[in-house]
C-alpha cells in the first residue's frame, strides 16, 4: 500500500525537520502522529524511535510516535533514531509466539557440534549486536538443524530473544 508508506516517509521527513537540542520527544511523537493521522491511518502507539549508542541499539531515550506527555529531551551530540510506523489498523502490535531476533549472552557448554558452530559464529560476528537467525543460515543449512542449534543455545543461557526496552 504506497499510501501507507507515503504517510510513514512523510511523518520521518516532518520528525526529521523538529531535530535539534531541547527538542521534547513528546512534541516530535505529536507531528508523527498528525502526519499519519492527516493521512488517514494511525500511527503504532507501542513502537517508536529511540536513542542509538555505542553497542546499543536501542539506548535509553524513546522518541513514541504520539505525543506521550513525555519530558524528555533531546541532547547535542546525541544518535538518535526516529521510526514512524503507520498502520491501517487499531495501532498496537502484539509479540507471536517465535522469536527471529537474538542476543548473545556469553559463552556456554553446550553438547551438539551444530550449536558450537553457530555459538562460535555468534561470539565472532555479533557479541554485542542483535542479530537474526536466518543470518547463520550459512552455518547450518537444514532449517531445521539450524533452529535445533538456537534452541539448544537459548536453554544453555548463550542467547536469548532480543527484547527492546
Amino acid at each position: 500500500n504506497q499510501d501507507l508508506v507515503d504517510a510513514s516517509k512523510s511523518a520521518l521527513d516532518n520528525a526529521v525537520s523538529m531535530i535539534k537540542a531541547g527538542a521534547k520527544a513528546h512534541d516530535i511523537g505529536r507531528e508523527i502522529e498528525r502526519t499519519i493521522k492527516s493521512m488517514g491511518f494511525n500511527p503504532v502507539m507501542n513502537l517508536g524511535g529511540h536513542g542509538v549508542g555505542r553497542h546499543n541499539l536501542h539506548a535509553d531515550l524513546f522518541i513514541p510516535n504520539y505525543d506521550n506527555g513525555s519530558d524528555d529531551e533531546l541532547e547535542e551530540g546525541k544518535v538518535i533514531a526516529i521510526e514512524p510506523f503507520a498502520t491501517t489498523g487499531r495501532g498496537m502490535i502484539t509479540e507471536g509466539d517465535t522469536c527471529e531476533i537474538y542476543s548473545f549472552n556469553g559463552e556456554a557448554g553446550v553438547r551438539s557440534q551444530g550449536a558450537r558452530q553457530v555459538l562460535a559464529e555468534i561470539s565472532n560476528k555479533y557479541p554485542s549486536e542483535p542479530f537474526a537467525a536466518r543470518w547463520l543460515s550459512n552455518i547450518i543449512p537444514s532449517k531445521f538443524g539450524l533452529y535445533a542449534a538456537i534452541q539448544e543455545l537459548v536453554r544453555s543461557g548463550a542467547i536469548e530473544p532480543y527484547l527492546r526496552s
